[in-house]
């Protein structure tokens, strides 16, 4: 079908969140999202590495930081539940959650808007 290719490459306004964005592939597919427009999330445990992944990149008021250690479990769902909420609207393709410790608050500071 003509066309598909095309509109699911397409990434401007869209929410991309990138785990393991501090180095490496993910790092590398934030430069990519970045140039080719699209909002990032940005999550490793390594907030400075993180900070200078999205120094880095193009577009970086369409960057945000969301710091995330996905083995510590009574945390992660509350930072999904952050991150799907950010650029209003959350991450592209439905919506996301994981398992234990949703529902408590996640402080504002948690996430470097």
């Amino acid at each position: 079908m003509p066309g598909i290719k095309k509109n699911l490459m397409k990434t401007d306004k869209k929410v991309v969140w990138i785990t393991g964005a501090s180095s490496g592939i993910g790092a590398a597919l934030a430069h990519h999202y970045a140039k080719k427009g699209a909002r990032l999330i940005l999550s490793s445990r390594r907030t400075s590495a993180l900070e200078k992944v999205k120094s880095e990149c193009a577009n970086t008021d369409n960057i945000k930081i969301l710091p995330l250690d996905l083995n510590d479990y009574d945390t992660a769902g509350d930072i999904v539940a952050v991150g799907s909420q950010t650029f209003r609207g959350g991450p592209s393709g439905g919506s996301v959650g994981m398992g234990r410790g949703a529902g408590r608050n996640v402080t504002a500071n948690a996430l470097a808007i």
